[in-house]
């Protein structure tokens, strides 16, 4: 178990940033903007190292490819970009018809998945830019979609509160999902894909466990959760809410393992993303935030909660050992 604290701060946009995440190697971070860039940064110093321009409005996520030779970018600009970071060049550029377009690489960064949309998943490779194959059409508006770790299955979010689960060998779906209420925003598939994270618009965070079919497990905890990730091991998971505050959880033993204060006069966290190795976090804020935050893991302690109790456990037998001891030659 690691201890967490903010270490560093980022600035140089000039309008609020919209997206964080690490390079694959973790030593560098990507930022996008509603100045329409998108900026990489060394993570140990601070320093800006490249500004991607093209763009020509709020670029709303840009992410690193698994090489770290790439990045993808959507916009409200209705674009999806395809950069090379060593030249700064722009690749490809596909057209969506909505400023809500989004895109994500697949885990072996030979293709990307995008929603221009229009309703349909497509999968365009990256070194051509043609559409390859798409998901079969859904009369339903799809708000975001997120690729399974070994990149075998892809989650759709659908505007009418429900998940899909898609065979991308097969190009059909599996599974259907739905949530309680509330509109989902953000899910995740554990390291191992078995479990799916869901985070309702409104409601309790939640893990549904994809080998039982269509059942949903409530976590009674954190409520209003906007971006939840897991760590390497998918024990612990980090999650944000509309509040000032980051928390930790334990998903076997269900329990905060730590709440990261903020400064009273933050503005809400709603985006966080974590480093490969697990000893990094960082986040960004909302309302005129022009800067994100880095924090370390510190100190580390033990990795399982039982371990814990059983090192609590020896010391207090100890003690009592040692008392006994006194008082018997005395």
């Amino acid at each position: 178990m690691k201890y967490f604290k903010l270490i560093k701060e980022y600035r140089g946009h000039f309008g609020s940033v919209t997206s964080v995440s690490f390079s694959p190697d973790n030593s560098k971070l990507i930022s996008s903007s509603s100045d329409a860039t998108i900026r990489i940064w060394d993570k140990s110093s601070g320093k800006e190292l490249k500004i991607l321009k093209g763009h020509s409005e709020h670029v709303s996520k840009a992410q690193f490819s698994p090489d770290g030779s790439k990045i993808i970018s959507s916009s409200y600009d209705k674009t999806i970009r395809l950069w090379d970071v060593q030249s700064e060049l722009q690749l490809i550029k596909l057209e969506g018809n909505s400023n809500c377009v989004t895109a994500q690489f697949s885990p072996d960064g030979q293709s990307i998945v995008a929603n221009l949309w229009d309703k349909q998943i497509r999968f365009f490779d990256i070194n051509s830019g043609y559409e390859i194959l798409s998901l079969d059409e859904t009369p339903i508006t799809i708000i975001d979609i997120q690729f399974s770790q070994d990149g075998k299955k892809i989650a759709s979010l659908l505007d009418n509160r429900t998940i899909g689960i898609w065979d991308v060998k097969t190009c059909q779906k599996i599974q259907t999902l739905c949530s309680d209420r509330y509109r989902v925003k953000k899910v995740q598939f554990s390291p191992d894909d078995r479990f799916l994270l869901v985070c309702p618009e409104y409601g309790q965070f939640q893990i549904l466990d994809l080998t039982l079919k269509d059942q949903l497990i409530k976590f009674h905890g954190y409520r209003k959760v906007i971006d939840a990730k897991y760590f390497p091991g998918g024990q612990i998971i980090v999650l944000c809410s509309w509040k000032t505050d980051i928390q930790l959880w334990d998903l076997k033993f269900k329990f905060e393992i730590q709440k990261l204060k903020l400064d009273k006069h933050s503005n809400n966290v709603t985006n966080v993303n974590i480093s490969s190795d697990g000893n990094n976090i960082v986040k960004r804020q909302i309302k005129k935030q022009k800067k994100f935050y880095l924090i370390k893991a510190l100190l580390f302690f033990f990795t399982d909660f039982l371990m814990l109790r059983f090192f609590i456990f020896c010391c207090g037998t100890c003690f009592l050992f040692l008392i006994a001891k006194k008082t018997y030659f005395f």
